[in-house]
């Protein structure tokens, strides 16, 4: 009779377990791939609400200022009509209106760029016997949200807009 070094596997006890093992260590990391990109969705997804979210203060501060259009309007903190600070009026969930830089003179509001004579085309004589003039302003709005993190959003809206007045 031979004997032999190493018995030949005439039983198949355990097989399974490791097949079982194996499997599992697999779908953990397919499992740890996919959390990670859903971990990455989530974040796109809030930075990209914050965007919008910034984005729209800066759009209501540029309404807000052509509602109230005047020379030198300030709507980082001045007082509006309704005698809250315009930032407060034109603040959305957690956005505010935002100076971007406080050395410089760049605020939110409006300035006038120029005054004219009423376009070609207005309906009114261009002379300067009609008696009205055109006034260009340039009216820029600043959001920020979350107002207060750490690193919030940011938007910018500037716009230039002409309104025909009386002299």
């Amino acid at each position: 009779m031979r004997k032999y070094v190493f018995a030949p596997m005439t039983n198949q006890n355990g097989a399974a377990l490791v097949l079982v093992l194996t499997m599992l260590a697999v779908l953990m990391i397919l499992c740890s791939f996919a959390l990670d990109t859903s971990t990455l969705e989530v974040k796109i997804a809030n930075n990209d609400r914050a965007a919008r979210q910034a984005l729209y203060a800066a759009e209501r501060g540029v309404f807000y200022a052509l509602d109230n259009l005047n020379d030198g309007l300030n709507l980082n903190d001045h007082v509006a009509p309704s005698g809250n600070t315009y930032a407060e009026d034109i603040r959305i969930d957690r956005s505010a209106l935002f100076n971007p830089d406080p050395d410089e003179d760049e605020k939110s509001g409006a300035t006038i760029l120029t005054t004219g004579p009423p376009p070609t085309g207005s309906g009114m004589d261009a002379t300067t016997a009609s008696g009205f003039q055109m006034v260009y302003y340039a009216v820029e709005a600043y959001g920020v949200f979350p107002e207060g993190a750490p690193n919030p959003s940011r938007a910018g809206v500037e716009m230039q807009v002409g309104r025909i007045i009386s002299k």
